[in-house]
C-alpha cells in the first residue's frame, strides 16, 4: 500500500483495522522522503520503484501482489504495475482526497476480491 506524496503510512491508518481481517499479508510503507522514512537525495520513479524491488525481495513477497496506491502513489503502483506484471494480480489506484472513505472504499473492494 503506497500513499500520497508527504502522507507516508499514516495515511491508511483507517484502514489497518480492517486489513488485520484479512487474510493476506499486508505492506504498507513510505516512500524515501515520506513520512517518517529516511531522505534521499534520489526520489525519482526509477529509483523509488528500484528501492521497492528490493524491499519486495528481502520480505519474500514476490508473486500474487495487490498493490493499493493513492494519489501519487498510485502512479507509483501503476508503474510498477507495469514493469512486474509477472508479480502484480491486481492494482487498486486512488486519487480522490478523502482519506476515510478512500479507505473504505479499498476495505470494501478487497473483501469482495479476497
Amino acid at each position: 500500500m503506497e500513499s500520497g506524496i508527504g502522507t507516508g503510512v499514516s495515511y491508511w491508518d483507517s484502514f489497518i483495522p480492517f486489513a488485520k481481517q484479512l487474510n493476506a499479508r499486508v505492506i504498507v510503507y513510505s516512500r524515501a522522503g515520506n513520512g517518517s522514512s529516511d531522505r534521499s537525495n534520489n526520489v525519482g520513479l526509477k529509483s523509488s520503484l528500484l528501492r521497492l524491488e528490493k524491499l519486495l525481495t528481502k520480505l519474500n513477497t514476490q508473486k500474487n501482489l495487490i498493490f493499493v496506491g493513492h494519489s501519487f502513489g498510485a502512479f507509483h503502483a501503476r508503474n510498477f504495475a507495469y514493469y512486474n506484471p509477472d508479480i502484480i494480480t491486481l492494482t487498486l489506484l486512488g486519487a480522490t482526497n478523502c482519506k476515510g472513505c478512500v479507505n473504505q472504499i479499498y476495505a470494501s473492494v478487497l473483501k469482495v476480491i479476497l
